[in-house]
């Protein structure tokens, strides 16, 4: 052919003896251009092209006289050839490593970049200086568009040389230079740190918290560690931590202080340190009240009494000891003495005409807590107590007079009144009187 343009090569038909009649198609004019195709037997396909670089192809046929076949028929045609090019489209490079990957790829990052080229392939060269492939070589490149990777140490600058190819044509070099970014060690300007602390009710164990913020630093990973705040950073036990926030057990009655450092692969930030806290020991059981009280008994001669108590208690107790005391005797838990109860109430029987006192003493993991009630006295039914300053007199009209009612309330459940007197005069009963009478409001009638 003339002029930038290659030649296509086709068999209709193709029959020769098999590895014993030979035709070899050579890309150039000669036997010692490079070979294109060396073909024998009768499995070449009408729709293969064998198509050449040059703008000449070089045929032969070779034979012998072992077996005849039928031969070949060859087609041939032109087809111009596409003026190649070559085109660096784009670059990317990976995130510094996480915690998971540091030991193995600390300090290495991953260059991404894509070729776009037009005509047959293209050659593509990356190196750490110019002109060099000391990275990656890949010839020949035949899919424009396709990506191509590099692994390098961070701060490291990539030279890419590519170069397309069409026909017996090539691209002039197209060179670009990329810069992989340092990546500096995490430092503490925008950071800040801050403890909290809880302590189990169940348990009394305490536990301190450290949460920290690193703001525009990013860090691949954190150490932390949380010791007394008298003890010096050398004690610490670090802890690796990929999260923003760590906990560590202790011993409550005590200050605590946290540190924390952010690290990637150029390096750890300074160590940061919060403030201080003290972390309280749970309290101990308080009380909320604790109410000791007779139950009079029905009868007027009884020799026992029945004592009743209940109590409350606050900060998580979980089992109670209550004792009676009496002021008779002056000793301590003369009466009864359960433990491990989880009731908060009781009614005791004891003998009368004493008085009484509940020592209760509440358990949680702090320790116990020891309270004593107010005394009561236990005492048969009392004599009855007239409330003479809630006593009233009140009237309703009536067709001829009024009606006019008289009430008393009387303590200590009488069993009977024994005199309601209405007189004219202070006194006087000469209204009428009501004897024995179970009622404390009483009516009388007077007329006009």
């Amino acid at each position: 052919s003339s002029g930038f343009s290659r030649v296509l090569v086709s068999f209709v038909w193709f029959d020769t003896e098999l590895n014993g009649d030979y035709v070899r198609v050579y890309d150039g004019s000669s036997s010692s251009a490079p070979l294109l195709a060396q073909l024998s037997g009768n499995a070449v396909s009408p729709s293969t092209v064998f198509r050449s670089n040059q703008n000449t192809v070089f045929m032969t046929f070779t034979s012998n006289a072992n077996v005849n076949r039928i031969g070949f028929k060859a087609l041939w045609t032109t087809q111009p050839c596409a003026t190649p090019s070559v085109q660096l489209i784009s670059f990317s490079q990976s995130t510094p490593p996480t915690l998971d990957t540091y030991a193995a790829s600390c300090g290495n990052i991953q260059v991404t970049f894509y070729t776009s080229f037009t005509g047959d392939s293209a050659r593509v060269c990356a190196g750490t200086s110019s002109g060099a492939c000391d990275l990656m070589s890949i010839s020949p490149l035949a899919t424009s568009g396709a990506a191509n990777t590099v692994i390098v140490p961070v701060g490291t600058y990539v030279y890419v040389t590519a170069h397309a190819l069409s026909c017996n044509a090539v691209s002039a070099n197209v060179t670009q230079v990329y810069t992989t970014a340092a990546v500096s060690a995490p430092n503490t300007d925008t950071a800040s740190a801050a403890l909290s602390s809880s302590v189990d009710s169940a348990t009394c164990a305490g536990q301190v918290t450290l949460s920290w913020s690193f703001g525009s630093s990013s860090p691949a990973y954190y150490q932390y560690c949380i010791i007394q705040q008298t003890a010096d950073i050398s004690t610490c036990t670090w802890r690796n931590r990929t999260q923003t926030s760590g906990s560590a057990p202790v011993v409550p009655g005590l200050s605590y202080i946290g540190y924390v450092r952010g690290i990637n692969c150029a390096g750890s930030s300074a160590t940061l340190a919060s403030s201080a806290i003290y972390v309280a020991p749970y309290p101990r059981p308080t009380l909320n009240y604790l109410n000791a009280a007779n139950v009079f008994s029905s009868s007027c001669t009884a020799t026992t009494g029945t004592l009743q108590a209940s109590w409350s208690l606050v900060n998580n107790p979980t089992v109670y000891e209550y004792c009676v005391s009496s002021a008779t005797s002056g000793s301590s838990c003369d009466i009864v003495h359960p433990t491990n109860t989880t009731q908060t109430s009781v009614a005791i029987t004891v003998p009368s005409n004493d008085t009484y006192f509940i020592q209760l003493t509440g358990y949680n993991c702090a320790g116990p807590s020891t309270f004593t009630s107010a005394g009561a006295l236990v005492s048969p039914i009392p004599v009855p107590v007239a409330l003479s300053s809630m006593a009233s007199i009140s009237t309703t009209s009536a067709a001829c007079g009024s009606n006019v009612y008289a009430t008393l309330p009387v303590l200590n459940i009488p069993t009977e009144y024994v005199l309601y007197c209405f007189g004219t005069s202070a006194g006087s009963c000469d209204l009428g009187a009501q004897k024995n009478t179970t009622v404390s409001s009483h009516p009388v009638q007077l007329f006009a």
